[in-house]
């Protein structure tokens, strides 16, 4: 948890750590004697599904962490660390997900947590399927969950229902009447695998589609698309190549658009490619504090 300077100098909002968005019900009383005791009575969901305290007397701010620590509530919430985790209900309650986004989510939560020393704030969001509710490609690292189509025309009956559910015209009628499949349209949502009666479309597999370098702001830039991932552990892997690259070579308070702004995503690319197993491990061991050092 973090405290968060107020207008008023006497008093702080105190910033909660929520992974996913994800509260447990023996950590709701706890939150409200906080508020009541000690802030102002409100409690305040942030756009990234942290949790909010205001109104804290600094004088109260010890006795107010300590409380809410025996609950759970810990870790950072901002500054040049890992922001909240956001991620989508994925297939636990969304028909479109195609991926398990709470277990990559909560994952991920547990091994970048307590990156603490980045050159800048790194946020990360994970979307269960192309419709992107959690804005994966404005995040500094996106995922989304994809499905990869395999047409047989051979197979195709004609029966339209595929160019019905296809809304990127993906799929349709050439001259001669026949079902085509454009590649190059196709997004990879899935939508129209559910929609052929005849398995003329297949999914060929579901992948993990990562993106880098997104972010808002007064320059709002979209992430570009890095690479699909067939499992989770694989598509971790490469976010903590990712991060260890961004740590050791972006400079001070250079998100981490700006750095591939800077070096070029070809040159990225091979930093993250080539980046040393001992710089990853250090990074990632949960005593890591050392300060970043300004890249010369």
């Amino acid at each position: 948890m973090r405290s968060v300077s107020a207008r008023d100098p006497n008093l702080v909002t105190i910033r909660l750590r929520v992974p996913l968005g994800i509260v447990y019900p023996e950590q709701l009383d706890i939150l409200r004697e906080v508020a009541l005791r000690y802030g102002d009575g409100r409690l305040h969901l942030t756009t990234r599904k942290t949790i909010e305290i205001p109104g804290v007397p600094v004088k109260f701010l010890e006795q107010a962490q300590a409380l809410l620590s025996r609950a759970g509530w810990d870790g950072s919430a901002y500054g040049n660390n890992v922001r909240n985790i956001v991620a989508c209900p994925g297939r636990y309650s969304c028909a479109n997900a195609q991926v398990d986004t709470q277990g990559i989510g909560l994952e991920l939560d547990s091994i970048l947590g307590h990156l603490d020393h980045m050159p800048a704030k790194v946020k990360i969001a994970i979307s269960g399927c192309v419709n992107g509710c959690t804005h994966p490609l404005i995040n500094d690292v996106g995922v989304v969950g994809v499905s990869r189509v395999i047409f047989y025309p051979e197979k195709c009956k004609m029966c339209r229902s595929c160019i019905k559910q296809c809304r990127e015209g993906a799929l349709y009628l050439n001259s001669l009447g026949s079902v085509v499949y454009d590649r190059e349209k196709c997004i990879d949502c899935g939508d129209c695998l559910h929609a052929c009666p005849n398995e003329a479309l297949l999914c060929e597999g579901v992948y993990y589609r990562l993106y880098v370098g997104g972010k808002m702001g007064r320059s709002p830039m979209l992430g570009q698309c890095f690479g699909d991932f067939p499992t989770q552990g694989e598509v971790i892997e490469q976010i903590q190549r990712i991060l260890a690259a961004y740590y050791w070579y972006g400079n001070h308070e250079e998100r981490i658009a700006h750095m591939i702004e800077r070096v070029s995503m070809s040159s990225f690319r091979k930093l993250v490619a080539e980046i040393e197993p001992e710089k990853i491990d250090v990074l990632m061991h949960p005593e890591f504090t050392i300060e970043l050092q300004a890249n010369s």
